[in-house]
């Protein structure tokens, strides 16, 4: 269920994930928050692990698939240079697997209290140990607000120096792991490679403006089984135009969306990422 980015020295793991809820009838579904329909930023081109991606440029942030936030380091105009046996670039993991954390005063309670249970999560189910920072110069800091319009994003993979994950104050627990699941280095399971074969994408039913947000992500290889059920699904309804599911199986059928914990697919993923 996850993808492996690979590196002449280094192979670093990646979360594909998603959730698919569809109808053979047209209903209005009313999408969870942290799916954003607001009007995008400005489409852009660039490179990210030397593959050209589209992705949004908003209140000067990089937004790629609606929630996860690239630095200017990760994303560059012109394609990287390649030399024999250097494969692509890749995410960094996160040093002996140990995310270190602050949060920020503007946090409510409420979203303070699902930070603790998700860290508690992710602690107990996989080798990753989110730890509050006392100095480290690499941490995430968990801030409020959000701006791609939905109750969260987050960089992706540790980039060096702080960077936020940022929660709106209506975000859900599974919301929250999500979100810390992109810090970690997991993208959506939608863009795996193999999609096509459980899955259906509705172009016609997304806004066209969006539909990048549903290409297969080429780079790396595909690892573990598809998971319908992963914390890092897409919503069924995902960016539709007119009411009707933007993800059908692949046999027409609906799926149930599921924004819960880590399942057995995500945690088997991590841990191959952070052995």
């Amino acid at each position: 269920m996850r993808t492996l980015i690979h590196q002449a020295t280094t192979v670093v793991a990646f979360g594909f994930l998603f959730v698919f809820a569809a109808c053979t009838k047209k209903e209005q579904a009313t999408p969870p928050t942290d799916i954003s329909l607001q009007a995008p930023g400005e489409i852009r081109t660039g490179y990210f692990l030397g593959e050209k991606i589209t992705y949004e440029q908003k209140g000067g942030f990089n937004i790629f698939q609606g929630d996860i936030l690239l630095s200017d380091k990760q994303l560059t105009q012109t394609p990287p240079p390649r030399t024999e046996g250097a494969g692509v670039l890749a995410v960094d993991r996160w040093p002996q697997a140990r995310i270190y954390y602050t949060i920020a005063g503007n946090v409510p309670n409420n979203t303070r209290q699902k930070i603790a249970d998700a860290i508690a999560h992710y602690n107990a189910k996989t080798n990753i140990r989110w730890i509050a920072r006392t100095n480290q110069s690499n941490y995430v800091n968990f801030t409020s607000g959000s701006p791609n319009g939905g109750d969260g994003w987050a960089a992706i993979g540790m980039w060096g120096g702080a960077q936020n994950i940022t929660l709106d104050g209506q975000i859900s627990l599974g919301s929250t792991v999500h979100e810390m699941g992109h810090a970690a280095g997991l993208y959506h399971e939608h863009t795996r490679k193999d999609r096509d074969r459980y899955i259906r994408i509705l172009w016609n039913n997304i806004y066209s403006n969006q539909q990048s947000n549903f290409q297969i992500y080429q780079s790396g290889s595909d690892y573990g089984t598809f998971d319908f059920n992963s914390v890092m699904m897409y919503w069924p309804y995902s960016y539709s135009a007119n009411g009707y599911p933007s993800i059908v199986r692949a046999d027409g059928s609906s799926f149930t969306y599921n924004r819960g914990m880590l399942t057995n697919g995500d945690i088997s993923a991590l841990k191959s990422m952070y052995p």
